[in-house]
This record gives structure tokens, C-alpha cells and sequence, in this order.
């Protein structure tokens, strides 16, 4: 069940980037190359981020609509009961001259899921990951509201890293599991040149 909602995730995802303006540039592609997979641990040196994946299986298969890029998916290892999943996506500041805040990114996102049918239950979220400040919205699936699924709760958050738009996409059987899993999976680093973003100044 995670793995088609990952699926479908992706579909929704790139159907928001094909909506937007310019293509991926190479220097997306390059962030999206840089990623691998070390003793449990997905690494991406160019962003700085490192995810846990003890117990799940990762994959480094860098799919792209026409600019967002897809870094990584991983999903809980068939051997754990307590099923999870992450998305976590890449975009390009410079496609949105007009961005003031990861806020107005991530409406657009949510707004592809609520026309599929997924619910919110609770939106700007704030959230902090070794000081990078993300803002997030927690959704039902339609399965789950129609009672035909125990998956999943979907959180979405979004935040502005270097250059980029990070979004991670974190899937469980509840909300308190997703905190779980932002709290303990992720650690973002010190960024060898810190960026700062032009609607800040």
C-alpha cells in the first residue's frame, strides 16, 4: 500500500512541476547524482542531508518532470510491521521569482492531493531540522477515510535549503509515527556556503 501511495505521489507531483514555468537545470540533476547509499544512510554531500534507512529499502533513482527531481524513496523493509515511507524531492528557487515562503509552495502541492481526494487534517506545521526551518501539512488518504485501509497519514513539508525547495514526503500509520520519523530519520548539516534567500533580506 505505501509503495502505490508513493506512486501516485509522484504522479501528483510531477503534474504540479509540469505546471510551472522552466525545466530541470543541470545543476538539479547534479544535486540529484550526488546522492548514494552508505551503510544505511542516504547521502547527499551537495545539500548537506543524510537519512537513516536502517530498516528500510532505499532506492537512488532520480525521476524528473519537467524541474522538480525526485532524490530518493525508501520504504520499511518487508520484515517490519510498522510500515513507513519517504519521498523526498528537490526544485529549483529560481523557477518561482515570486516565492516568498515555503508556505506558498507547499499550498500548491496539497492542492493536487485535494483534488484527488485527500483530506487535511492539520496544515502549517512548523517544524525544525537542525535548524532549517520547514512548514508542513498532514493529509488522509481516501482509503483511509472510506475505513478500507489502517494507511496512511501523509505529511508534506517543505523548505527552502541553498538553492533549493526540499520537500519530504513521509508516510505512515499515523501522525504521531510521522513525527517520529522526522524527528529520528533526518539530519541536515552546516552548508559549506550558506544561501540566503532574496525574500529575506
Amino acid at each position: 500500500m505505501l509503495r502505490t501511495c508513493c506512486h501516485y505521489f509522484w504522479i501528483a507531483l510531477a503534474a504540479f512541476a509540469c505546471a510551472q514555468q522552466p525545466p530541470a537545470s543541470n545543476d538539479l540533476a547534479r544535486v540529484a547524482q550526488a546522492g548514494f547509499i552508505d551503510r544505511g544512510q542516504y547521502v547527499n554531500p551537495v545539500l548537506q542531508l543524510t537519512i537513516d534507512v536502517p530498516d528500510a529499502q532505499a532506492t537512488i533513482d532520480p525521476a524528473k518532470g519537467e524541474k522538480l527531481v525526485r532524490l530518493v524513496q525508501i520504504a520499511a523493509a518487508p520484515s517490519v510491521s510498522d510500515k513507513f515511507a519517504f519521498t523526498l524531492l528537490a526544485d529549483t528557487l529560481s523557477s518561482y521569482p515570486d516565492l516568498k515562503s515555503p508556505q506558498s509552495y507547499l499550498r500548491s502541492v496539497v492542492h493536487q492531493f485535494e483534488q484527488q481526494g485527500f483530506s487535511i487534517i492539520a496544515e502549517d506545521i512548523p517544524r525544525t531540522i537542525d535548524d532549517v526551518s520547514l512548514v508542513g501539512t498532514i493529509m488522509q488518504t481516501p482509503d483511509l477515510q472510506k475505513g478500507k485501509s489502517k494507511c496512511c497519514y501523509r505529511g508534506l513539508y517543505s523548505g527552502f535549503r541553498s538553492l533549493y525547495i526540499l520537500t519530504f514526503a513521509v508516510e505512515a500509520g499515523s501522525e504521531a509515527r510521522i513525527d517520529d520519523l522526522l524527528t529520528s530519520e533526518f539530519i541536515l548539516g552546516q552548508l559549506a556556503h550558506p544561501y540566503l534567500h532574496p525574500h529575506k533580506h
